[in-house]
């Protein structure tokens, strides 16, 4: 909790010359620390914007609080109150909670397009490292990192899994907003809640196992055969992985690009000189190969 709400204001009285970090700032009794993204009034630790506690449409659970948002004290139990909102209620779907929808309503969880038609899919998705199984859908940690992404961004964009996220949507730097441009999904959402989390978890953020090669089983005795899976409606039962690479949250955040992880690992024996994979790992531990 103290590294998500730092990571939205590390302090609650303003200054002139305050740090984001936190480290230089002039503390007074008169001057609230503002949010600099909005001209809403996101105040405090909580960043609530001011017309959701104060405004015509209000969320509920705010009202029904009575929550003193200039109180330092009351600010934090106003986070924690935001994240658990209810969202099944009418009266209060103007503000569902990112951490009630994870965990209570359970509707952030969604399955992974494993058999998705199309140019976009997680057919290659195989495995996370330091987990048994796969699964088929948004496990308790994915929910996590949706209710945090959910807690900044609201409802913009929800209908895919976290890992899909992971491998479609860009990484900025300098990102402020949630934003496409020339159809590109840049999800500053996704950073916020990686970086948060990598307060916690320090380099043990998730990393997913992926296929960058599959042949066939042919006669399904678990040997491979010759040819290649390289049709697009190829079942994942009747195939597996040739060689695997690793991707996840910590590449994520670094900037490094899934497509470009993906050609380090597969080399190219036919260049002159030969180029040399890096990067494969063990297909079921996700352990890098010498």
């Amino acid at each position: 909790m103290k590294a998500w709400i730092t990571g939205e204001m590390p302090f609650h009285w303003g200054s002139n010359n305050a740090k984001k970090d936190g480290s230089a700032y002039q503390p007074t009794a008169y001057r609230m620390a503002e949010g600099g993204a909005d001209e809403q009034g996101s105040l405090s630790f909580s960043q609530l914007v001011y017309p959701k506690r104060f405004g015509p449409s209000a969320c509920k659970v705010h009202t029904d609080g009575n929550l003193n948002i200039y109180n330092p004290a009351d600010q934090v139990k106003l986070f924690v109150a935001h994240s658990a909102a209810k969202s099944t209620s009418p009266q209060i779907s103007n503000c569902p909670g990112g951490m009630n929808r994870a965990f209570v309503a359970n509707n952030l969880g969604k399955g992974y397009e494993l058999q998705a038609s199309g140019s976009k899919h997680l057919k290659d998705l195989v495995g996370i490292k330091s987990k048994p199984a796969l699964g088929t859908q948004d496990d308790a940690y994915e929910k996590l990192a949706k209710a945090i992404y959910f807690y900044n961004s609201g409802t913009w964009v929800t209908q895919y899994s976290w890992p899909y996220m992971l491998k479609y949507f860009s990484y900025k730097k300098d990102s402020i907003k949630n934003e496409i441009v020339n159809d590109e999904t840049i999800c500053h959402s996704c950073r916020y809640s990686i970086e948060v989390r990598e307060k916690v978890f320090g380099e043990n953020l998730r990393t997913y196992i992926w296929a960058g090669e599959r042949g066939v089983d042919l006669d399904g005795d678990g040997i491979l055969g010759d040819n290649p899976a390289t049709t697009e409606d190829e079942s994942p039962e009747l195939t597996a992985p040739v060689w695997c690479f690793a991707y996840g949250e910590k590449e994520w955040v670094d900037g490094d690009i899934f497509e470009d992880i993906e050609k380090a690992a597969r080399g190219d024996a036919l260049a002159i000189p030969p180029v040399s994979p890096i990067g494969r790992v063990d297909c079921v531990t996700g352990e890098e190969l010498p």
